[in-house]
């Protein structure tokens, strides 16, 4: 299922709406959905993150974050996740970390996931 998903993502035969029901009905696509995205923003920039996964609990969604670029990153924790352009606070684990090294980004309080759009800053 998850390749005939991200086949049909990949030539836009699935309209959001069916993509919804589908994210809706089973939530471990979501982390599927999510893995590999990185801002335009950071592809330019020294200081690069990439999100390597996530896991939805019933009490937050992870956020798994390389930093990817040159020198740290340092995330603020009340403006660092969004979703459909709404910003949430995280906890970030370790809130600084240098090249190389991941931060786990806890966030809590959410609504149901199906279908947002999910943006991360540093």
């Amino acid at each position: 299922m998850e390749d005939e998903l991200l086949r049909k993502l990949a030539d836009k035969s699935l309209t959001k709406e069916e993509l919804y029901q589908k994210v809706e009905q089973d939530h471990s696509l979501l982390p599927i959905l999510l893995k590999g995205i990185s801002s335009l923003k950071a592809a330019t920039s020294s200081r690069a993150i990439m999100i390597q996964s996530t896991a939805v609990a019933e009490d937050a969604l992870r956020i798994y974050v390389q930093n990817v670029g040159q020198g740290t990153v340092k995330f603020d924790p009340n403006a660092c996740v969004y979703l459909d352009d709404k910003q949430y606070t995280a906890d970030p684990q370790p809130s600084t970390f240098p090249e190389g090294q991941t931060s786990v980004l806890f966030v809590t309080g959410l609504p149901d996931l199906a279908g947002k759009r999910v943006k991360i800053k540093s």
